[in-house]
């Protein structure tokens, strides 16, 4: 019996090993969705495509800096090819950067689902590429997270595993990159990992400070210069201890069973084959996934016990799912739910709208002056001033139906089902109601606003992604107006081929003196005589005949082109003046 437990306890340990390598290569795919949902809103965004065409390195950076900032990325990269070199968010020293962050983009370009991971002075990093498009690609964005104890310790908590990464750099020596265990311990790792990988190990057994420990051993990745080893950990004595209380319980009944077999054989077909049944059902249904049974439990012997222990397990298990979808789908910080839930839910949302004909919504708002917030008072007011006004957000829906939802950083969202623009629009007014009155933290009065865009279903867009875009768009010219809640309009969509090549002309058409003004005489009714004029401005394109304002002045209060314009007007107009005078 012993002998048996103790291969069941060893066959069990496996077992959690071969789940905790699933878990660790799903947290991997989580952490690479994250870089890349965070790597595409910086790409997608106007301004940083604008610095990067026009070479401002300074911008760059400083984006580059706050987007990882906010997506709690540990490295982010800019490589274009209007720059020499790449640009950083922080100075890193290695000979090949260059060369590896091309192989990255070389890798995504090949498969964009493809993890990557590369060692920079011994610290390995997962990273994602993403391309930034106007519309042609001109560069790329590569971001991405340590391998490290915060990793190993998630792993950990996950999985009830032990973890150990180690690394080969290029210089060939191997390193003990990250560990559950202390540092005594992950160095025996190390020594040991090595005599093991050298001869293929893939599963093993090691002592490590006196325990047996269950081994598997986990390539992240592997080049001819670096390799990054996962090495998972289960201590065998800590698994057979369940089993070793079993062993005294089945021998304390099994002596009973005996002296009482004759007698007690209607008893033990009726009270003890009932719950053991019972239990092998509930085996069956965990594993089908189902945890949402519960043992009834009104005994007080080593059956009920059983019982009891395994209800917990299946508790645990329960648990442990929940807790990998609450950080899959929400925010820790706010308590709403997150991008990846808005995106999900708002796919369900338009495929019933298609249903019921009836329209949807979505707002889109970000926070004023929420970066000098954070520069003065601090993160952690930040942080306290984003709960807030999580709080305050539900007082202005209409509908039960309605969510709110946090994106990243001050940017929030709303999904409002069976709602048009028109109402959409009252729910973003009465969010600036709400935002007028001061919020107190700390016992500080914080002043706040917000740019606020709305775009709807089937009005705007009919695609997802589509109608997230528009409403961002339309946000963005809210914040540049500081006009209040905008709602999307067509010439807003800078993305366009044809907004972007006029956008781009326009700035030539300046310089080349394009622009026309036009005088529009204003008569006095009384005195029949011409008392004023008012001066217009038209674009006579080249190829495209004459323009009028509503086709290109959005166009250049996006790109901060109409400051250029509102001077060649104010000069135009008093050289006229001058000339008539």
């Amino acid at each position: 019996m012993k002998l048996s437990i103790d291969k069941n306890a060893r066959l069990s340990v496996s077992q959690q090993l071969e789940v905790g390598e699933r878990i660790f290569t799903n947290l991997l795919h989580h952490n690479r969705d994250s870089l890349q949902v965070g790597a595409k809103i910086l790409a997608a965004d106007f301004g940083f495509k604008a610095a990067i065409a026009s070479n401002d390195t300074e911008t760059i950076a400083s984006a580059l800096l706050n987007h990882q900032s906010r997506i709690h990325a540990d490295i982010a990269i800019l490589s274009s090819s209007f720059h020499d070199r790449l640009i950083m968010s922080e100075e890193l020293s290695h000979d090949d950067l260059d060369q590896q962050v091309k192989q990255v983009i070389l890798n995504t370009q090949n498969n964009a689902q493809k993890n990557d991971f590369i060692i920079l002075n011994n610290q390995p990093f997962q990273l994602v590429a993403v391309p930034v498009k106007a519309p042609l690609t001109v560069g790329w964005i590569v971001m991405g997270f340590k391998i490290n104890n915060d990793l190993a310790h998630t792993l950990n908590k996950l999985s009830n595993l032990d973890v150990t990464f180690v690394s080969k750099s290029d210089n060939g020596q191997w390193y003990s990159t990250a560990s559950t265990m202390s540092t005594a311990k992950s160095a025996q790792i190390l020594n040991l990992s090595l005599s093991h990988l050298s001869i293929g190990t893939a599963k093993t057994e090691m002592e490590v400070g006196g325990i047996d420990y269950g081994t598997r051993f986990v390539s992240v990745f592997s080049t001819t210069c670096q390799e990054l080893i996962a090495v998972l950990q289960r201590s065998i004595d800590e698994a057979t201890v369940p089993y070793q209380i079993l062993m005294l319980n089945i021998l304390i009944l099994s002596i009973l069973g005996t002296l009482m077999f004759i007698v007690g054989i209607v008893y033990v077909s009726k009270i003890v084959t009932k719950p053991i049944t019972e239990l092998a059902e509930t085996a069956k249904k965990l594993e089908e996934g189902d945890y949402s049974i519960h043992l009834e439990n009104h005994r007080a012997d080593e059956l009920g016990k059983l019982s009891s222990a395994f209800d917990s397990m299946t508790t645990a298990i329960a648990d442990r799912e929940q807790s990998i979808l609450k950080l899959a789908y929400w925010d820790e910080m706010t308590g709403l739910p997150n991008r990846a839930l808005f995106m999900r839910q708002l796919s369900d949302a338009i495929k019933l709208s298609h249903i019921t004909q009836e329209p949807l919504s979505v707002v889109v708002m970000n926070l004023d002056r929420f970066k000098q917030i954070n520069n003065i008072l601090g993160h952690e007011f930040g942080n306290k001033l984003l709960h807030a006004v999580a709080i305050r957000l539900p007082e202005a829906l209409s509908k039960a139906s309605d969510i709110v939802y946090r994106f990243s950083g001050d940017e929030y969202a709303l999904l409002l089902p069976a709602t048009d623009a028109n109402a959409a629009m009252k729910v973003a007014k009465a969010i600036c109601k709400i935002l007028e009155k001061p919020i107190q933290i700390d016992e500080q009065y914080v002043d706040t606003s917000a740019g606020i865009g709305i775009a709807s279903f089937p009005e705007h867009a009919q695609e997802v992604g589509q109608i997230l875009s528009y409403a961002e768009n339309a946000m963005h010219i809210s914040k540049l107006k500081k006009s209040g809640p905008v709602v999307f309009r067509p010439e807003f969509d800078m993305s366009s081929n044809v907004n972007l090549t006029l956008a781009s002309e326009l700035k030539n058409a300046i310089i080349n003196n394009q622009l026309k003004l036009f005088i529009q005489p204003k008569i006095d009714i009384k005195t029949r005589k011409v008392s004023s004029a008012e001066a217009l401005i038209r674009w006579a394109h080249p190829s495209k005949g004459m323009i009028y304002p509503d086709q290109f002045i959005p166009f250049a209060e996006q790109s901060g082109l109409i400051r250029e314009i509102s001077l060649w007007m104010i000069a135009e107009a008093a050289r006229t003046q001058a000339i008539w005078l």
